[in-house]
């Protein structure tokens, strides 16, 4: 026999293999009520969960959204859209039309998304079960359950409870459409209508959050791995996808690097983090991930992490070897369980962009499993469409869906307030400054200043120290009536670390206690300075509103 003729013979028998698709089976005994009765149900249960933090207030990077920014806010809406995330700038500017800076809308968005993604992750795994002949009521069953685990997960908290988390939400939604749209198990031919419906979707998602670049990489390992095609035939028959969407994802990884290219926080560019360590680093990263999808417990809004330097330190060598092995056992076994091959392929897939070589200031954030956890949802239907679901296994899925509902009540609850949330960050990572830094904002908020004090007594000297915990200090101090020390606290923050802000801050209580002359001059040092931070921008618009209002007087006058 030729070696041609071998290939032919190997390839078609690949394709005996490779699951062929099927019709779509009828739903005749699932009537159209009864999906309206499941969505409203669903609706109230997801309202239900996060309601502790529904009336939550905004937190951490939330200050840094255009909304909260007064001069920005007033901007015509070609302003908000023109960064390089406008539709998720659309979303927050309809909120702001909505009721301008009252949480409680925002939160409420952040769950209808979250609901809408999980019922087109229902239709997605249903699609996907019935490429595979299973067998239409177990479909629906092993469908239904990944739903509502991808609902009610815990450790999808951060991203539906956090406003700033909605990134993930907006890219999520529109990358499960996309591949609800390109899935269809009796698709033979792919039309233009398909190919534009899912380029449009992408081009939605990519311009909601950069990581959703990669979706080509998932939509062809589709046609590869679940429907038993070639390479070279994918890319023939998907010419009409593929094509425009090459185009469309190297103007994407374009301005992705532009925008890595000038930022401080997440690039090549992060102080004192090189690629290398990132990447060694996140090789620990990933299996916290695992471990968090599937014990949920111990979350944290900021994770004290250390940086693997070498490949060896803190066990970077054993998490590569661990992955490895997975990797391997996964492709070995890619033909008798190709749900959960396509499932870890697209976990890793959706996880690679912030969690290998691109160094990111924060290493590990819950909300960036927002749409991996699908993946590794797909693993558990596999099992599940090829056991039998006896009594126990119905009793234990009931029983997983019941306790992770009410560890994501529980999670919401820690959301429900800046003073709950720093003082659970706090405890979970003890050793790391930047928690007990937004905790004291939180007590000077809520006017309990005396707290701030009491946590100054008690954390290590190189916390008390640092510039920004230096100037939370001082505001607990000036809010104490103490103002003096709040002289000594804020000019102690702008020695150590001078920024707009701080010297803004200081030129304040500098005034309050009659001293005009350092005031301005404070004021001058501070004009000098580029804003950088919320809290830059915050406390200028502050100074300029202040110089408004007296120029307004004195023409008054």
């Amino acid at each position: 026999m030729s070696t041609q003729a071998k290939r032919l013979t190997t390839r078609e028998s690949a394709r005996k293999q490779a699951p062929a698709p099927v019709a779509i089976q009828s739903n005749s005994s699932v009537p159209a009520w009864a999906y309206a009765v499941i969505a409203f149900v669903v609706l109230n249960v997801a309202f239900f969960l996060y309601g502790p933090a529904l009336d939550g207030p905004f937190l951490f990077d939330d200050f840094g959204l255009p909304f909260y920014s007064r001069t920005f806010a007033q901007q015509p809406l070609i302003h908000w859209l023109a960064g390089v995330r406008p539709l998720l700038m659309l979303s927050y500017w309809i909120n702001f039309q909505m009721s301008v800076r009252n949480p409680w809308t925002y939160h409420a968005v952040n769950i209808l998304l979250h609901t809408g993604t999980a019922a087109l992750i229902f239709v997605l795994f249903l699609r996907l079960l019935r490429l595979l002949s299973v067998e239409n009521r177990r479909a629906l069953l092993c469908a239904g359950v990944a739903s509502c685990l991808f609902l009610v997960h815990p450790l999808q908290t951060e991203a539906v409870a956090y406003i700033a988390g909605r990134s993930e939400l907006v890219a999520g939604i529109f990358v499960v459409a996309a591949l609800v749209v390109y899935c269809k198990p009796d698709r033979t031919v792919l039309s233009w209508k398909t190919a534009g419906l899912v380029l449009l979707l992408y081009c939605c998602a990519v311009l909601s959050k950069e990581q959703a670049v990669v979706l080509p990489v998932i939509l062809l390992s589709y046609d590869v791995f679940l429907r038993g095609r070639s390479l070279r035939d994918a890319l023939r028959s998907g010419a009409r996808l593929y094509y425009p969407l090459a185009v469309a994802g190297l103007i994407g990884v374009a301005g992705v690097g532009a925008l890595l290219a000038r930022s401080a926080t997440a690039g090549f560019n992060v102080p004192g983090l090189h690629w290398y360590e990132y990447l060694f680093t996140q090789f620990r990263v990933w299996w916290l991930y695992v471990r968090l999808a599937v014990l949920p417990w111990s979350q944290n809004a900021d994770y004290d992490i250390n940086v693997s330097r070498t490949f060896f330190e803190h066990g970077s060598a054993f998490g590569l070897l661990g992955l490895v092995a997975v990797a391997a056992l996964a492709w070995r076994f890619r033909k008798q369980y190709p749900l959960a091959f396509f499932g870890l392929l697209t976990f890793a897939v959706l996880l690679a962009p912030t969690s290998s070589v691109i160094p990111i200031q924060d290493l590990a954030a819950e909300r960036r499993m927002y749409l991996p956890l699908a993946g590794l949802l797909m693993v558990l239907v596999q099992a599940l469409s090829r056991m039998q679901l006896a009594t126990g296994m119905t009793m234990g899925l009931v029983t997983a869906l019941l306790l992770c509902s009410a560890l994501t009540y529980e999670r919401a609850k820690v959301w429900s307030s800046d003073v709950a949330f720093w003082s659970d960050t706090v405890a979970q990572s003890p050793e790391k400054a930047r928690g007990y830094t937004h905790l004291a904002y939180a007590y000077v908020r809520a006017r309990r200043c005396a707290d701030v004090v009491g946590i100054a007594g008690r954390i290590p000297a190189r916390i008390r120290d640092t510039p920004e915990f230096l100037g939370m200090l001082g505001h607990a101090y000036a809010c104490d009536h103490k103002m003096e020390d709040a002289v000594h606290a804020f000019e102690r923050a702008v020695q150590v670390a001078p920024s707009v802000g701080r010297c803004f801050a200081l030129a304040s209580i500098y005034r309050q206690v009659g001293r005009a002359e350092d005031a301005q001059k404070a004021e001058q040092k501070a004009l000098q300075l580029t804003p950088r931070t919320a809290y830059d921008f915050t406390l200028l618009e502050n100074w300029q509103r202040t110089q408004e209002q007296s120029r307004s007087r004195a023409f008054g006058r």
